[in-house]
Order: C-alpha cells, then structure tokens, then sequence
C-alpha cells in the first residue's frame, strides 16, 4: 500500500486491471452476439455496468483517495492492514454480488453488496477520521471525491432492496432507477468531476477558466443527484424532472469550464480531448429523459435504454478512464508531487483512440433510433469493433507505466 511500491503492486489496482480487461472481454462478447446463432450471456449488459463501475471505478477510488489525501494534507497512508481488510471486503463482496447477479440469487448478491458497504463505510471514516485530525483546509475538488462514496452506499443499499423484493412507494421501477442514478449520476459522476477540475489544468498546461465555479457545479450535481435518487424511490416526477434539469445545469456549468479552459490555454491534447468528448456523451441520455418519463410512445424505451448504457461506460467511462489514466499512472510513483504531476502532458492520450472510441459510441447509439434489425446489428458489429480498435494504442500507451520501476 506504499506510495513508492510499483504501482502494478497495489493490490486495488491490480484489481482495477482484472475488471477492465473483463469488462473488454464483455465489450467483445457484446459485439458477437449480434452474430446469427451467438446469443449473449443473460445480464450481461448490466454485468458489464457493474463491472466497470462498482469493479474498475471503486477499485481506483479505494487506491488513489488515501493518496490524494495524504499528500493534500501531508499526512501518513493508509496502514497496509487496514488496506488489506478492505481490499477482502470490497473485492470479496464484489465477487458475491456478480454470482448472484449472474445466477438471479438475490440472498448471495445482497451478501456481497453488504460487503461493499462495510468496506466503504471503512474508507469515508478513515478519511474523515484524517482530514479531521490534520485541522488542515482541503481542495475543492476534495468535496467531490468524499460525497461520491455516499451515493455508492445509497445506491448498495436499493440494490439490497430490490434483490429482496423490498419496494419503494415507486415499485421495483422506480427503486431501480433510484439504483442506477445514485451509482451512475452520484458516485460515478462527482468522482470523475473531482479527478477533472485536479486533472484537466495539467493537461491544458494552465488554471481552469472559470475556477470559482467549481464549488456551484458540486453543488448542483449534488442537489441534482439527490432529486434524481429521491424522485423515482417516492415516485414523483416532478422532482425526477427538477432532479434532472439541476443535474443538467451542473454538468453544462462543468463541460462550458472545461471547453473555456482549452481556448485559454489554447492547448488541445488528446487527452483533454478524451475528457470533453466523454462529457458530451454523458448529457446524451439527458435529451431522451423526458420523452421516456412524459411521452413514452414517442421512443423506443428499451433501445434507448440498451444505447443509454453502453453509451455512458463506453462514451463517458471509458473516455474519462483513456483520458486520465495515462497520466494517473506515470505520476503515480511520485512520493511528494502533485498526483498528476505538473507538466502539460503534451504525450498524454492518442489520437486514433479518440478517433476509433467515439466513433464507435456514436454507431452504438444509433442503434436507438434504428428499426430495422440488420441494420442494428451490423451497427452494433462495427461500433464494438472501433472500440477495440481505441483499446489496442491506450493499452500499448500505459503498459511501460504499470511495469515501470520507482525512480
């Protein structure tokens, strides 16, 4: 667990590698099964979700927090036993969830998610119990990194709920909205707005343009977050749709800042690249939102639904994880800099995955307005195909970083 260890040793990233090769084994399969005679595995777009998110995500937020927090506050990591302790409970209930997933065994999967609660639930109070007794301020940014976990716990624990036929007063509909939203629009979300406004100066080689908007654009994702979470659970529309338009102004108030700082810092990399393009798919699913809550027979609500979901771990995930982790990984092994080092990161990303990936989520997407099945396979066929193109030079990228040796 120390910070001068290679970083491959690190037992949550190790992890991270497992869960992101899966979740491209999954991509592959998904990109087959429109083959004649391929039928996919059952679940397997939701498992590919949980893979990437409560899989790679967690598994990064479990090993860069204690660090961004140590080295914010100068204060000493995580002890390696209590990282042990919550590398078993994460990963082992992890493990439980995705067998009961697979094998629809609700008693198994709520096991597992409990698990994962506990592990979490031993992170924030560590956080806190440091941050707490340094008595120092903290960055902005850190808001967003310590909220996201919350969400995370909130959306473990409707997972329980549905797992178990506990309903919501919203029926197993809304409470499994409530899931998706307080994982996908809650934890998922504010962590990678947090590693962007640490991050996205770095690579533009200058400040945010608009850094005192930083604190509203937490808070209106938080507030919108929490209206998408609560409106479905209580099911009232009204404050899904409020939820949803505050979420909206958040997340335009944070794209607006991160094009505003390209044309100030008039550099353009492909990385930065990455980030921007991976936020513009992630307001897609906002423009069906309405049709689907108010004039559902306008569009095809599970085409939507398929699109929505590949589209945001291919498009937004997988575009913030080609983004970042190249320079995540190089700067890992610093003992005292800054944890995205400081340069401008002018060889960070490439090019033909910028290319290949969004190309790629753009035919997967199509797939939503498309009725005729040919066509949607063969769509499907070719954008899964450029966005295993997009993985081979992002792979060949940040491979000399996970087995570099600490200078």
């Amino acid at each position: 667990m120390e910070r001068n260890m290679r970083l491959w040793v690190n037992p949550f990233t190790i992890m991270a590698g497992l869960y992101v090769s899966v979740g491209l084994f999954f991509a592959v399969l998904k990109g087959l099964a429109v083959l004649p005679e391929m039928p996919g595995p059952s679940n397997l777009n939701w498992l590919r979700v949980h893979v990437i998110t409560v899989g790679t995500i967690t598994q990064m937020i479990f090993a860069a927090l204690p660090a961004i927090l140590s080295r914010r506050l100068s204060l000493p990591e995580r002890p390696a036993r209590e990282g042990w302790v919550q590398w078993f409970l994460l990963n082992g209930g992890f493990l439980l969830a995705v067998t009961g997933l697979v094998g629809v065994d609700g008693w198994t999967a709520s096991i597992g998610a409990t698990l994962v609660i506990v592990a979490i639930y031993r992170l924030l109070m560590g956080l806190l119990r440091a941050w707490r007794e340094s008595g120092r301020p903290y960055r902005e940014s850190f808001r967003f990194y310590a909220t996201a976990p919350v969400y995370l716990l909130v959306g473990l624990t409707m997972a329980i709920s549905l797992l178990l036929n506990l309903w919501a007063p919203g029926g197993r509909i809304g409470i499994l909205e409530a899931h998706v939203h307080a994982n996908v629009w809650g934890f998922l979300a504010l962590v990678v707005a947090g590693m962007l406004f640490d991050l996205f100066p770095v690579l533009t080689g200058g400040p945010m343009a608009r850094a005192n908007w930083i604190g509203r654009t937490y808070h209106l994702i938080n507030l919108g977050a929490i209206g998408l979470v609560a409106g479905p659970w209580i099911n009232l529309h009204a404050m899904t749709i409020g939820g949803l338009l505050t979420y909206f102004a958040g997340t335009g108030a944070l794209l607006l800042n991160l094009i505003l700082t390209l044309r100030l810092n008039r550099r353009v990399t492909a990385a930065s690249l990455h980030l921007v393009l991976a936020y513009l798919w992630m307001v897609v699913p906002a423009f069906f939102a309405p049709f689907i809550l108010l004039a559902p027979g306008m569009v095809d609500g599970p085409a939507v639904e398929a699109a929505a979901t590949q589209g945001l771990v291919n498009g937004w995930v997988l575009g913030v994880v080609m983004g970042a982790l190249p320079r995540i990984l190089r700067n890992w092994r610093l003992a005292d800099g800054p944890l995205f080092g400081v340069d401008g990161g002018k060889a960070d990303g490439c090019w033909l995955s910028v290319a290949a990936l969004n190309a790629g989520v753009a035919l997967v997407w199509a797939t939503a307005v498309v009725t005729d099945p040919t066509v949607d396979s063969t769509l499907t066929l070719a954008g899964y195909a450029l966005i295993a193109v997009a993985w081979v030079p992002f792979l060949r990228r940040i491979w000399p970083s996970l087995t570099a040796q600490h200078a």
